[in-house]
């Protein structure tokens, strides 16, 4: 949609013509949320706080009006269900639900920060962001910070984030956002494939599989969003080489034997032992990890299965049962503890009807829902912030951006 100014009206201010997708970027919203970004990075809570404050600088609840839509309807109804789910008996302190409702609460204040932005707007903060994120890799290189070591001892870059596997999955998603919006919409964008170049860098340098695997799935669907032709078909070949070679790297090959290589006797015997370790591969233990908290989780009683633990159930200083020595390391999993089977319904619902919205049956999915089968996306703000921006920008861009 292009809005045009209004006619000169004597004697009465007159309205700022609100920018497109065709027109300037507007540098002061996008500092603004690259600063965002960078906070959220830090500290969970700081990006929060931040989403809020800038928000609200940005025009959110004045004059008591509140702008609804997407992402930012589905998380104010998330807001109302944990808030009502406080009334019931929890096994979650009020402090630690409280944190999670507020969590919530920014994510809306968030979104609705982001529908004030153009999609070129979110993506020049995004991109801009990452690069950011580039230049830290020298100095992670030769000084060993900006690192995080995995239970294998191996060295990851992640940047300013708290893990390695959420730079991944933020850089994965928006290389295949990028490339999406340039074949399927025509998007016109400076310095895209560089910028989809650098991205993949950094899902290589994270050294994430579940990063590389959404990479992987979502450039192999990207032929399947677009009007075959035969652009499209030789734009599907090539695609179809670019996946093989990938997984043919030690990269590929160990994000293959993460998933295939596991036994599932030793699987279900660590998850009744709740001994989680020394599978030989991160995929296993987190199986073994899953089972056990489902098993608890339906020892606790129908009450819990339903509705659960509380919001919070967890996060480090509320973990409800006593072999959680770590997050969940998956979101699904983690509104079940939190929220029940009737929350797991609410939340991905709600998130899924705002996913739709990007007019992508495939790749809309892909970006925002693979980070979250086993990782924790939904509830941290460093991963959760970018997947919004990516799908809000693929709600505003036009199907012929040019």
């Amino acid at each position: 949609m292009t809005y045009v100014a209004a006619p000169p009206v004597p004697g009465m201010a007159q309205p700022i013509a609100r920018p497109n997708d065709r027109q300037i970027v507007r540098q002061p919203l996008v500092g603004a949320m690259i600063i965002v970004l960078v906070l959220a990075s830090l500290q969970n809570f700081a990006g929060v706080f931040a989403a809020i404050v800038v928000a609200i600088m940005a025009g959110e609840f004045r004059d008591g009006r509140l702008r609804l839509g997407g992402f930012v309807t589905a998380f104010y109804l998330i807001f109302a269900f944990m808030a009502t789910r406080m009334l019931l008996p929890a096994s979650v302190g009020i402090d630690g639900q409280l944190e999670s409702i507020l969590r919530v609460f920014g994510f809306a204040m968030f979104s609705g920060f982001a529908l004030r932005m153009t999609g070129r707007e979110l993506l020049w903060s995004i991109v801009g962001y990452l690069a950011f994120t580039m230049f830290l890799f020298p100095i992670y290189l030769i000084w060993e910070v900006f690192e995080v070591v995995d239970f294998s001892g191996q060295r990851r870059f992640a940047g300013l984030m708290i893990h390695a596997n959420h730079l991944g999955y933020v850089s994965a998603a928006t290389a295949v956002t990028l490339a999406y919006l340039r074949f399927a919409r025509k998007m016109p964008f400076r310095f895209l494939w560089p910028a989809v170049a650098m991205c993949l860098v950094l899902v290589f340098m994270s050294r994430s599989s579940g990063a590389l695997l959404t990479a992987v799935a979502g450039f192999g669907l990207i032929p399947l969003s677009v009007r075959p032709t035969m652009r499209t078909f030789v734009i599907a070949a090539l695609a179809s080489i670019l996946v093989i070679l990938v997984m043919l790297t030690p990269e590929g090959q160990a994000a293959i034997d993460k998933l295939i290589n596991f036994d599932t006797r030793t699987v279900l015997t660590k998850a009744s032992r709740h001994q989680f370790g020394a599978q030989g591969s991160s995929f296993a233990w987190r199986m073994s990890y899953w089972i056990a908290l489902f098993n608890a989780q339906v020892d606790s009683g129908m009450l819990y299965v339903i509705l659960g633990q509380g919001g919070g159930a967890s996060t480090e200083g509320e973990r409800v049962f006593s072999f959680m020595t770590k997050d969940t390391h998956s979101d699904i999993i983690r509104v079940f503890l939190s929220f029940g089977i009737v929350g797991v319904i609410v939340v991905f619902s709600l998130l899924a009807k705002a996913v739709m919205k990007t007019r992508s049956a495939m790749i809309g999915p892909v970006v925002f829902f693979v980070p979250m089968l086993a990782g924790n996306s939904l509830f941290s703000s460093a991963v959760l912030f970018g997947l919004v921006l990516l799908c809000t920008a693929m709600i505003k861009i036009p199907d012929k951006a040019n």
